[in-house]
């Protein structure tokens, strides 16, 4: 291609990459142009619109954060991380080790990891404005009946669903309740914003970057385990898409595997700060004993509470019962505003689904079309 539509196209497109370079043949024959290096990622309008909600978000949580200890789990997370000693389980070591670094700024201690929480709660309205930002980037749209000398399909701005996302999430009442005091929330929904960010631009990746992003994903795969396990429900999701992709388009073999695994095992090595931190007998409090495999493995799994139950002794409620609870919830706390939103995406995400398979111009074989509103 020529420099001129290079220059026209500045974001991913499912079914075409422009680049003013080369192009590459995937494994169905469709030919797809190589994306520069700096136009794969996020452009200076990306950036700018995540700043944007970055500040604000960051302002609002400064302005109603606590000023000393809240309740909670908060007074224990802020000990361990005084102490060098390990919180209740699976231990939450990433967190840990950063708001130990946290309380090397000016004190009070508890407002210093308090704003750990609101940072991380920040950045997360960030990477989630940026994750939409692509997925909208991503979609291809008819072009106008006398557009485009080339006649090639344009893409979506998505500017406002990007800031929409980027805000509606971390200023609703349940995220913002969180990232005022010091817990593992807002540290999670910054590395899930992340990892979702890092799939939308897997998504629309050339063939030779494939891997390469594939690492980024595994290592933030397992730094989210590193603080909350919950984060294995998006994991599960994600994890055979990517495998399935890779493998489609002829980009899967040993060699890529061991790389992933390797970046996987780096994201989960803050987990040896709980044998260390028992073997240096220096924390006055700390939870249990990972000195040794059995201890460890008790305090990683849970089991003083129940592996896979989040609540010891906790028992009446089945899973259509905590299903309907979490919809009340949601609809409470993420405001009525957002579910709405949620079921017309579900339902567009249907749309597209139906139309891919009848053969319409959205949806290209072998890539997974989102839906943003």
């Amino acid at each position: 291609m020529g420099k001129s539509k290079s220059n026209k196209t500045k974001h991913c497109n499912i079914s075409s990459f422009t680049s003013s370079t080369s192009t590459e043949t995937d494994s169905g024959g469709s030919k797809s142009s190589k994306y520069h290096k700096d136009e794969i990622f996020f452009d200076q309008q990306d950036i700018l619109i995540a700043s944007l909600c970055f500040v604000i978000t960051l302002v609002a949580y400064m302005k109603t954060i606590h000023p000393s200890l809240p309740g909670g789990d908060s007074g224990e997370l802020i000990t361990a991380a005084h102490e060098f000693g390990v919180g209740h389980p699976p231990g939450y070591p990433l967190f840990t080790l950063l708001a130990r670094l946290s309380l090397l700024a000016a004190p009070p201690a508890a407002l210093r990891v308090n704003t750990l929480s609101a940072l991380c709660g920040a950045l997360a309205a960030a990477a989630t404005c940026l994750a939409t930002r692509r997925l909208c980037a991503s979609l291809p749209v008819v072009p106008q009946t006398g557009g485009g000398s080339d006649g090639a399909p344009q893409t979506r701005g998505g500017c406002g669903g990007a800031v929409l996302a980027g805000l509606m999430f971390p200023l609703s009442r349940l995220a913002w309740s969180w990232a005022l005091c010091a817990e593992v929330f807002s540290l999670n929904s910054l590395l899930l914003a992340a990892l979702l960010a890092t799939a939308a631009v897997f998504d629309c990746c050339p063939r030779h970057q494939l891997a390469q992003t594939s690492c980024v994903g595994a290592l933030l795969c397992g730094l989210c385990l590193s603080n909350q396990h919950t984060s294995v429900l998006y994991i599960l999701v994600l994890v055979p898409w990517v495998l399935h992709t890779l493998y489609t388009r002829q980009v899967l073999s040993v060699r890529v595997c061991v790389r992933v695994c390797v970046w996987f095992i780096a994201g989960l090595l803050p987990y040896v700060y709980l044998p260390l931190s028992c073997l240096r007998h220096t924390a006055r409090w700390t939870w249990g004993d990972q000195s040794s495999l059995g201890g460890m493995m008790t305090h990683l799994l849970r089991q003083e509470y129940g592996t896979l139950d989040l609540l010891k002794d906790h028992t009446g409620q089945g899973f259509i019962s905590g299903l309907w609870a979490y919809m009340i919830h949601a609809w409470n706390d993420l405001t009525p505003i957002v579910c709405c939103l949620f079921a017309a995406s579900l339902i567009k995400t249907i749309y597209r689904l139906v139309h891919r398979s009848s053969g319409g111009l959205e949806g290209q074989p072998g890539h997974p079309q989102p839906a943003v509103l």
